[in-house]
């Protein structure tokens, strides 16, 4: 193994953490000392496997594009070319134009009315990218400062160790911090681990461990964001009126036809524009960028050619912890995943998910080694 890297430091950490006025920048600092955590963890533990931090960079990148509103253009060209939508829309159109035929809804006005539900959900993932960093990145930093310490297997500078962090007990639904100490412990072990095989169980048992935590932690607001109150927002069209140009006369008339004869096609508008975002969302969140090309996270993972699904070292786990965690999870056996891309609990997979993208660490590895942020900004 290579000599130690340094971590980031705490203080460092948390001059990001305080970052609040630069949301963008600070989302940019947070992936590269993710790069950073990563690359110190793998100097002290093992360099071949991948550790939970190297996808908290993926993940900490992919929550980069919600919050610089880049999902925002991706939702809005959606719009314009959703058929199923368009005819919703016409259906309105046809109601408003019995009452005035001037009325409407075009889809500019549809896109304005929605954004500030889609801005509500950038500052969701806004403050899960800064809560998840806030709580694991100095776990991180501490656990390499400790861990270079050691050259022998010690239970008492584990257990120091362990004090010094200050994990709560309990599971994560209960606001517990159970799963980061069992982690703790398994990277500990897996850094003295001599066998191979048991050393990759080891760190693969910890991630998932760690990826658990965290997507728990984060599901409630995961889950709002995929079902947003589009059908208040398109309301809000009729009580103002696009751009005031409604009287209020005209707005009380339409105020009858809503009542009794639009409402039920808002409803399914909101149905669809609902379904768009969801397809908008999953497809940021569940596809990995690798230098070779891209893996999308909800459809079967095929090896490459001439290689096998999973490196040699998790082709048969033996870690008794490890493959009842695989088990509840769905993911022993064969160790295949069928993964829901568009439901509300999408990240409750997160750990059959992490276990995925874990298995594939020869690949991944590679993509790491080399900084994430060049000194003129985000490669």
């Amino acid at each position: 193994m290579n000599e130690s890297i340094h971590p980031p430091s705490r203080q460092e950490i948390e001059s990001i953490i305080t970052l609040d006025g630069e949301p963008v920048i600070r989302n940019l600092r947070i992936t590269q000392c993710y790069h950073d955590l990563s690359q110190a963890v793998a100097s002290v533990i093992a360099e071949t496997n991948v550790n939970w931090c190297t996808f908290a960079t993926w993940a900490s990148k992919t929550a980069g594009r919600f919050i610089r509103g880049e999902l925002v253009a991706m939702f809005r060209d959606a719009l314009q070319s959703d058929r199923r939508l368009a005819e919703k829309l016409d259906r309105i159109n046809t109601l408003l134009q019995r009452v005035d035929a001037t009325a409407g809804l075009g889809r500019v006005a549809v896109v304005r009315a929605l954004a500030a539900p889609v801005v509500e959900v950038s500052r969701n993932i806004t403050a899960g990218n800064v809560a998840v960093f806030a709580e694991l990145g100095p776990l991180f930093s501490m656990m390499c400062i400790r861990f270079r310490e050691g050259t022998v297997y010690d239970t008492g500078a584990l257990a120091l160790l362990l004090d010094e962090l200050n994990l709560k007990s309990g599971p994560p639904e209960q606001g517990g911090q159970g799963l980061l100490r069992d982690a703790v412990k398994h990277f500990y072990q897996a850094k003295f681990e001599v066998q191979v095989d048991r050393r990759a169980e080891l760190v693969l048992l910890a991630n998932a461990q760690t990826g658990l935590h965290e997507q728990v932690r984060l599901q409630p607001a995961i889950a709002g964001s995929l079902k947003l109150p589009f059908d208040v927002a398109l309301r809000s069209l009729f009580d103002g009126g696009p751009g005031g140009r409604y009287s209020e006369n005209l707005r009380k008339r339409l105020g009858r036809i809503l009542a009794s004869e639009i409402d039920p096609v808002i409803a399914e508008v909101d149905g669809e524009l609902n379904r768009i975002w969801r397809e908008c969302v999953t497809r940021v969140f569940m596809t990995l960028r690798l230098p070779d090309g891209e893996i999308h996270l909800g459809k079967d993972l095929r090896p490459l050619p001439g290689r096998s699904l999973f490196p040699a070292a998790l082709q048969f786990i033996d870690n008794h912890d490890l493959s009842g965690l695989l088990a509840r999870y769905g993911a022993d056996g064969s160790l295949r995943w069928q993964v829901e891309p568009l439901i509300g609990p999408i990240f409750l997979n997160g750990c059959s998910l992490f276990s995925l993208c874990f298995a594939l660490d020869s690949r991944i590895c590679g993509y790491w080694n080399s900084p994430f942020l060049t000194p003129s900004g985000a490669t």
